[in-house]
């Protein structure tokens, strides 16, 4: 019971060393995972020697995630019902190389920092590594985010911007992220690595309106080269770099474009177009230091909206698993049925479990890790009704563990 009671309270001080202020930091791992940084930067890297898509497509995951129930990586989780975040129509052109490297990085992050270390947050970091793998800025991350609890395709439509909007329509949805118009100037530059497929914008080459097929604001050698890469009836698979003067480079050319007449949607040439953002476009098209600056800004504002910090969400182990929420019920009602007697000892673990993880499995690897698991296994083998994992400790050693709950309780 003694040995019970002191894996207790060091569980009770981990999870308030992961627990934080409710605020994100940039040191918010300096004790628990020192070595973050330099494990997701090298998994980033690793992906990106494979292919230079690994840089727009993580980039616009983590825009997609955080415009969508804030920056908690609930675009990565995969629903068997087909009805998650990544199943919307908005969000099945995000390339598969986005959510493989965060799987990568967080797969190689849990093999030395075990449980600690969000989805949110490595997805947060390998969008910074990936606009510097481009040649672009860096800057420090803010971390401490904790993954969603909620992953619903029909959350998504509404609240990502379109191709075609206006400056007002982009300002308005970017002002629901406490994100200004200069802001949203800004984060357009990523443009400058980015990539889409032809429906996008193949209104404004053959439909733009009555009295002209093509969009007049298209430079019109740049509206042919367009026409020939995207003919009618193209294959929808077929995509286009949107900056087609240095697409593999994070720079700011992306706004020397707009000013030519070379943006790709309706929605940057319009931050030309418009007087109202016309000044910051030539700013930054002439000033490349000018950009950096306010796209870091931007970054870090983005990397704030809607976080989860604190009691809030959990810390997932797989980035794409789905919320366990039947284990959240069982371990209420296991608690109820555990009576009085154990409510100092295995009540309270089970409580804070539940508040901390997303499946069995994670809570009692938990457990292992402070070395009190055969006590607390055996205190749930007394548990009426509810005979959730078939695991004896006394007939498995300590080092088999973890594959056995792995395997019986996930």
């Amino acid at each position: 019971m003694e040995v019970l009671k002191r894996g207790l309270m060091l569980l009770m001080v981990f999870i308030v060393l992961q627990r934080g202020e409710g605020q994100l930091s940039e040191n918010f791992y300096r004790n628990t995972c020192p070595n973050l940084e330099f494990i997701v930067r090298q998994e980033v890297s690793i992906k990106f020697s494979q292919t230079f898509v690994t840089i727009p497509a993580t980039l616009r995951l983590f825009f997609h995630d955080c415009f969508v129930e804030g920056c908690d990586a609930s675009v990565m989780i995969s629903s068997p019902n087909g009805d998650a975040e990544k199943d919307s129509a908005d969000n099945l052109s995000l390339a598969g190389d986005g959510f493989d490297t965060v799987i990568k990085a967080k797969q190689a992050v849990e093999r030395q920092c075990p449980g600690i270390v969000s989805c949110a947050d490595i997805l947060a970091l390998a969008a910074r590594d990936v606009v510097v793998l481009a040649g672009g800025p860096s800057w420090e991350v803010e971390l401490g985010r904790r993954d969603g609890l909620r992953s619903q395709a029909s959350s998504v439509a509404g609240n990502l911007p379109e191709p075609g909007f206006n400056l007002a329509q982009l300002n308005t949805i970017f002002a629901r992220n406490n994100l200004t118009q200069f802001d949203m100037i800004s984060l357009s530059g990523a443009h400058t690595v980015g990539f889409s497929h032809c429906n996008r914008f193949a209104n404004r080459l053959y439909s733009f309106s009555s009295s002209s097929p093509v969009d007049p604001t298209l430079d019109s050698n740049y509206a042919q080269q367009l026409m020939q890469a995207c003919p009618r009836n193209v294959d929808p698979s077929i995509a286009i770099n949107m900056d087609p003067e240095t697409p593999r480079s994070f720079d700011n050319v992306y706004y020397q474009n707009l000013v030519s007449g070379k943006g790709l949607f309706t929605s940057d040439q319009v931050l030309f177009s418009d007087q109202a953002s016309q000044p910051t476009v030539n700013d930054f098209a002439r000033n490349p230091g000018n950009f950096n600056g306010a796209f870091i800004t931007a970054m870090r504002k983005l990397g704030r909206v809607g976080v989860k910090t604190g009691n809030e969400g959990q810390i997932r182990i797989d980035c794409t698993r789905e919320v366990n929420e039947k284990f959240v019920k069982d371990l209420s009602v296991m608690g109820r049925d555990l009576g009085e007697s154990s409510t100092s000892t295995t009540t309270q673990m089970l409580t804070l479990c539940n508040l901390r993880t997303s499946s069995l499995y994670d809570c009692l690897w938990r457990i292992v890790k402070i070395g009190s698991w055969r006590s607390w296994l055996d205190s749930l083998s007394g548990v009426n009704g509810l005979r959730i994992c078939e695991l004896r400790s006394s007939s498995v050693s300590m080092a088999a563990a973890v594959p056995v709950i792995m395997t019986l309780c996930s």
